[in-house]
């Protein structure tokens, strides 16, 4: 991999709000482009998706974003699955997604309202989101 293309994965990485803190997988976005979100219900690596979600693989684990009142997680393990309130996963989570360990089969992340950039606050500091 050429150092453009790592930087252009950690970049990424930080628009999607993607961090590691104390051990664990921190999901906090804000610079996500409404454009990104699907529009429509959609199939994405065999998980059924709604409308205004974005998904995408983290260390080979699917993570889908979905919008809500207060921020949530939902795991799916090979054990079944499991909630957790707030915006980080937990530290056994973390670590099976991070070791690739294959227990963790997706991660469904709502993220509170709060934390998205409104279109119109994009619109007053003259940012194009287009």
């Amino acid at each position: 991999m050429t150092g453009q293309v790592k930087e252009e994965i950690l970049t990424r990485f930080g628009e999607l709000g993607v961090s590691v803190a104390d051990g664990k997988i921190v999901f906090r976005p804000t610079l996500l482009r409404e454009a990104e979100f699907f529009n429509q219900p959609t199939v994405w690596q065999e998980l059924q998706l709604p409308a205004d979600s974005l998904a995408f693989t983290l260390a080979a684990t699917p993570i889908v974003y979905t919008r809500g009142a207060r921020a949530s997680i939902c795991v799916k393990t090979n054990n079944g699955v499991r909630h957790l309130e707030g915006d980080t996963l937990d530290a056994a989570g973390s670590r099976a997604i991070l070791q690739r360990s294959g227990d963790v089969q997706a991660v469904f992340v709502t993220i509170a309202a709060d934390r998205w950039l409104a279109p119109a606050a994009v619109k007053r500091a003259n940012i194009d989101i287009a």
